[in-house]
């Protein structure tokens, strides 16, 4: 006895230890979810099949998908984060998709982008989009504005977008200067128009980060052809013969482009296959010219060891060119470089194209044989400093090959996971001392001990989240809280078995170990069939949720060894120190009701109940029933400049087209005396057809929705105003923060950014928005400073410890594609299969019957369904915007676990009594109920107190711990009940029908003795 409660203190103390150092060892030790401290989600699929039907990918690369997805996922990694400093996680999800997650990525793009309608468009015109053309250099326009409106123009993307021409979303798939080409129309169901010219045309799916990680970053270097070139002679044609096929099937084709045109075998009219054709690209400050007249015909390299592309580059770096304009400086690798100098030696003194994204860039004339580098410079007009800084970014990480498709998008600021962060601190620090409060009070000194091991639990449990580096989520929290209630419950298996144990007259050392030994086979069965569930949500669950099944899933083994280890350790040395006698609350121990006497009656009121609920459920809409997790649509919170009355926001968004108007609107944050709020939640889905939107409808949502709100919202957070001088630029601008902070700090941090001299000071009657002034060099444009700021001050604090937190005018969003709400319904439903499956299966194996599991199983799915009950009145009500969600997924899951080890406490002590029954089956099932029954009244007590602190500091908060813990009080409430009336009833009437097959009566029992609880 002394030797085995010596070696559970060494290993007590050696858990300790390493819990300890886990915690305090790291600077950091635990990585938050982006819900608690900001970020952005995006989720990326390639589609392969598609890229090998028009070129891009061979035989080859279509039967290695892996490799080509994880090489995908380097090129981004290394885009995004060159020095690997930002902790960004990027992984593989399924056969071709990525999922990307930012911590921190603030959202500076709010600004919609606009330009004008070139020429009128029919409502039936699908072929293109003219775009009013740049001013040209004579037209009157000084340089700066020439320049500030081909940035503009730069705004829509080369590969395709979203525009919205009065109330009609259009989506283009390419761009070719001011043409929008290959137009789908009436995108999100709006409706297609006429349009005359002048109109504004407004960009809305535009990203600064998406676009850096969209570029594929193709790079190649080709042979300007001339026009008697003798490669093209030996095949019997000239350049302008190939020139004029070129015109003619283009002609032809209307909305086909170039790159169609490159792709065709030359016996259907094609180039012959020396021959490519590439525009050049338009340099800072050239007037917009038609594509085909900047059209250049090159040679296309006929040995393959003189094929280059991104991969073949050693280094890449910023230099200037001979004019003093920034440039780029390539450096190919060495065991390229001898063929890099065969090709260049090859063709000395003719022009060497080197294309980007399939432009030209820059065609230098070779005039000696190159060692293996060479220079890009933007002409005679030069690069900016931006454009060399993501031409250096994009080249340096190679090409994707294949442009990436955005199917899910989610972002939370960071002011609001810093309120969340608090909220969870909170209710976990509370829901620990009502648990500590609860156990004192009813067992006194046995409670101390409890509460102890409860501190030693969550101490293990954050020791393993921090060993483990794995990620804390909001749900997760819930998985902490969840943990708590779960360890108590072991404690009050024990102490309520000591109880019993100690009135049959036991001494107390032999009632503790008696105690120990049979609770403890209860307390392994109720927390492994809980594993089961949270291992499978672990596998299929994404997000955030994933982050509570990990949570779960460590805190039910450090739980497992808290209650049979250090409690019994605790309990047993407390013994050995010379007490006699144990103290704890007197509670009904000899209650005698007979509940399976009405168990008909009940089971049909109750399934009564359930029917009613769930035709409730099924009579909502379909818009409330089920989350944009599995529709697929936007949700997002604003935050307004003023307080402002639900209908007023709603009948805004009521005014636009399409089925974004029909976008649920609730109010979040009470912030006015007259009632008024400054926080809502904004959801719009696509309905049960899936016609609420077309592909880009879910990109559209978002902006759409912003820039209708545009003059209500809060404003910020960073405004900025650049005038041109003749060597600097002039700088206003202002920046708005969730706290006040000193002005010369933040004028510190806007020098880092490139601002000279900057005066910052309050706004007028503010005291968390500042302006400043300063001068910035001439070539640095708005829309990188502004993301430069952002990102200055991402992750800082100041001198007092106050996070440098930018206010958001969108503190939280989330867009998801149908396709991945298909997905995600479809591994929902699996999960929740195979928790069912692996249960019976876990319950066959211990109780060596079926009868047991098919209780459990009946239980658990009235559990569920009754949660969704309770859902349906919610949601009816008005209570709370229940629905279901990946969150709610993971609710059932929690729900089944938890109903399982409420019901099998009863099935083990049921397996207990029938053999040394005499009476019914029924019979012992009364008597095994009310022979735990004060255990089941203190555990649920227990873990409803837990939830309802959860619930209690999150509602209201629209976040999704509030209808979190909401369905799991109902799951709770139900599981309790499940138990006595559900899966007792079950047992019965099965071993009744097993019975009556093998013309026998249920009397006793067959099962062997086990101990139990």
């Amino acid at each position: 006895m002394s030797e085995k409660l010596g070696r559970k203190i060494t290993l007590i103390v050696v858990f300790i230890v390493l819990a300890a150092a886990s915690l305090l060892i790291p600077e950091k030790p635990f990585r938050l979810g982006l819900d608690l401290q900001g970020g952005t989600r995006l989720v990326y699929r390639f589609d392969f099949e598609d890229a090998a039907k028009r070129g891009q990918l061979s035989s080859a690369d279509l039967n290695d998908k892996g490799a080509l997805l994880q090489s995908f996922k380097d090129i981004i990694l290394q885009r995004l984060d060159p020095k690997g400093v930002k902790e960004i996680s990027i992984r593989t999800q399924g056969a071709d998709q990525l999922v990307i997650e930012l911590p921190g990525a603030a959202d500076f793009n709010a600004t919609p982008v606009f330009w004008k309608l070139g020429a009128a468009l029919a409502a039936d015109e699908r072929a293109q989009l003219v775009l009013k053309s740049p001013p040209a250099e004579n037209s009157g326009v000084s340089a700066a504005e020439r320049i500030e409106a081909v940035e503009a123009l730069k705004k829509f993307p080369l590969d395709g977008g979203t525009v919205r021409i009065g109330s009609e979303n259009i989506e283009y798939r390419s761009r070719q200067d001011n043409v929008l080409r290959e137009l789908k129309r009436g995108v999100d169901k709006t409706t297609p128009a006429a349009h005359e010219a002048d109109g504004d045309v407004q960009m809305i799916s535009t990203d600064e980060l998406e676009r850096i990680i969209t570029q594929i970053g193709d790079l190649q270097f080709m042979i300007v052809a001339q026009p008697n070139d003798p490669e093209l002679s030996r095949l019997g044609t000239d350049l302008s013969r190939e020139r004029s096929k070129l015109d003619t099937w283009l002609a032809a084709n209307k909305g086909r482009t170039h790159v169609d045109f490159n792709l065709l075998p030359q016996q259907e009219g094609g180039p012959v296959p020396v021959l490519r054709w590439f525009p050049h690209r338009i340099k800072r400050g050239e007037a917009v010219t038609p594509v085909e007249s900047r059209m250049e015909g090159l040679l296309v390299p006929q040995r393959k060891e003189w094929t280059f592309d991104g991969d073949d580059l050693k280094k890449v770096e910023p230099t200037n060119d001979e004019m003093g304009y920034p440039a780029i400086s390539l450096d190919i690798e060495d065991v390229k470089k001898s063929a890099f100098g065969e090709f260049t030696g090859s063709y000395l003194n003719r022009q060497m194209a080197i294309l980007i994204n399939g432009e030209i860039a820059t065609a230098p004339v070779i005039q000696e044989k190159l060692p293996g580098s060479c220079r890009i410079s933007g002409g005679a007009t030069g690069f900016t400093k931006e454009e060399v800084r993501e031409l250096e970014q994009v080249l340096e990480s190679g090409s994707l090959r294949i442009k990436p498709l955005l199917l899910d998008k989610s972002r939370v600021g960071a002011s609001l996971g810093q309120d969340y962060i608090e909220t969870a601190v909170w209710g976990v620090l509370v829901a620990l001392g009502v648990i500590v409060f609860f156990m004192l009070f009813i067992y006194r000194r046995l409670g101390l001990f409890s509460v102890v091991g409860l501190v030693l639990n969550l101490l293990f449990l954050l020791g393993a989240l921090a060993f483990m580096r794995a990620t804390v989520t909001l749900p997760g929290v819930a998985g902490i809280l969840l943990t708590l209630g779960m360890a108590v419950d072991g404690n009050i298996l024990i102490y309520e078995r000591l109880r019993e144990e100690l009135a049959r007259g036991l001494k107390l050392i032999q009632a503790c170990k008696a105690a120990f030994e049979r609770a403890g086979v209860t307390i392994i069965d109720s927390n492994l069939t809980t594993l089961i569930a949270g291992i499978i949500l672990q596998i299929f669950g994404t997000g955030p949720i994933r982050g509570f099944a990990v949570t779960l899933n460590i805190g039910i083994l450090t739980t497992l060894f808290t209650v049979i280890v250090v409690t019994e350790v605790l309990v047993l040395l407390d013994v050995k120190r010379g007490t006699s006698s144990v103290s704890m609350m007197k509670l009904p121990t000899d209650t005698k009701f007979q509940f399976l006497k009405v168990y008909k009656g009940v089971m049909a009121a109750t399934w009564f109940v359930i029917l009613g609920g769930v035709a409730l459920f099924a009579a909502l809409p379909r818009e409330k029933q089920v989350g944009i997790d599995f529709l697929g649509g936007v949700a997002l919170k604003v935050r307004t400049e003023q307080p402002m009355q639900v209908e007023d926001l709603r009948t805004m968004i009521k005014q636009l087209q399409g089925a974004v108007a029909n976008s649920d609107v609730t109010a979040i944050q009470d912030s006015a005396a007259d009632g008024g709020y400054t926080l809502f939640s904004i959801t719009y889905k696509k309905d049960s057809a899936g016609t609420g939107g077309e592909e880009a409808g879910e990109k559209a949502a978002e902006t759409l929705l912003r820039s209708s709100l545009a003059s209500v919202l809060a404003k910020g957070p960073v405004f900025l105003t650049l005038t041109p001088g003749e060597t600097n630029s002039g700088a206003a601008g202002e920046v708005y923060f969730e706290a006040p902070h000193p002005t010369a700090e933040i004028a510190a941090e806007l020098a880092g950014v490139g601002f000279e001299n900057p005066v910052v000071e309050l706004l007028p009657g503010q005291t968390t928005k500042y302006r400043f002034t300063a001068s910035v060099a001439k070539d640095r444009s708005e829309a990188a400073l502004i993301g430069q700021i952002g990102e200055v001050f991402r992750g800082r604090q100041d001198s007092a410890k106050v996070p440098f937190s930018m206010l958001s005018p969108v503190p939280e969003s989330n867009t998801i594609g149908e396709q991945v709400g298909q997905e995600l319904r479809n591994a929902a439903v699996i999960a929740l299969v195979l928790s069912l499956i692996g249960s019976m299966l876990y319950l066959r194996i211990r109780f060596a019957e079926y009868s047991y599991g098919v209780g459990v199983v009946v239980a658990v799915i009235h559990d569920v369904l009754m949660t969704i009950t309770g859902l349906a009145i919610a949601s009816w009500t008005g209570f709370l915007n229940a629905e279901i969600n990946l969150a709610m997924i993971a609710v059932f899951l929690t729900i089944i676990g938890y109903s399982q080890n409420d019901t099998i406490v009863i099935f083990d002590r049921v397996r207990e009594n029938r053999p040394k029954s005499k009476g019914s089956l029924e019979d012992v099932l009364n008597e095994s109920i009310n022979q735990t029954l004060g255990r089941t009244i203190l555990t649920t007590s227990t873990v409803l107190l837990t939830l309802i602190v959860l619930f209690a500091f999150n509602y209201g908060s629209g976040n999704v711990l509030e209808t979190f813990s909401f369905a799991l009080i109902v799951g709770v409430i139900s599981g309790c009940y499940s138990t006595i009336y559900i899966a007792s009833p079950v047992l019965l009437w099965f071993e009744r029908w097993q019975a009556r097959r093998q013309g026998t009566t249920v009397v006793e029992g067959s099962t062997p003795a086990t101990t139990g609880s």
